[in-house]
């Protein structure tokens, strides 16, 4: 402090200034402690601040996924249906056009006919696999579209880029 009462043009160690600073010393140190009291709470309140706006960005995320989950199921929920409706639209197609009871009967006597042939071999098992195989994808793919193509709510279309090559070679 000698150095700075020498700057100031005051004695160096006079004692009216060390008499003076000892006199006030207290009163900035308690300014002292007050400014630190309100810096600590500022940090502190920052930190609450901080800790709430990322638990409630975390309760957003959870929240989109969760919506995402439920759009994941509607689609592989819709899947299901459109399989047990075209199951059964197959079943009265071929109650309709063949004699057997079921399918499962006819898939039987096929196996049996197959297994043991007395004569010429009708071709249409096999046209109705080729016709499975290669239409049931595109079926699918334009029943669809949307799911493929990729959303409009900005999702990236990485996954339906694996679908679209899937169809593609299926087609």
């Amino acid at each position: 402090s000698s150095g700075i009462n020498a700057e100031y043009g005051g004695e160096p160690d006079s004692p009216f200034v060390k008499s003076a600073e000892e006199s006030v010393r207290e009163a900035f140190a308690s300014i002292e402690s007050i400014v630190t009291a309100f810096t600590s709470v500022a940090q502190l309140l920052e930190a609450t601040y901080n800790s709430v706006h990322s638990s409630f960005r975390a309760v957003l995320s959870v929240a989109d996924h969760f919506s995402k989950l439920r759009q994941q199921l509607v689609k592989v929920l819709r899947g299901f249906m459109v399989l047990g409706i075209g199951r059964r639209v197959f079943e009265r197609l071929w109650n309709c056009l063949t004699k057997s009871a079921t399918p499962h009967e006819a898939v039987q006597n096929v196996a049996w006919e197959m297994a043991n042939p007395q004569g010429q071999q009708d071709l249409w098992p096999f046209v109705t696999f080729l016709l499975v195989v290669c239409v049931g994808p595109y079926f699918i793919y334009k029943m669809f579209p949307a799911d493929i193509q990729g959303e409009k709510d900005g999702d990236d279309g990485a996954d339906n880029e694996s679908a679209r090559v899937l169809f593609s070679t299926l087609l």
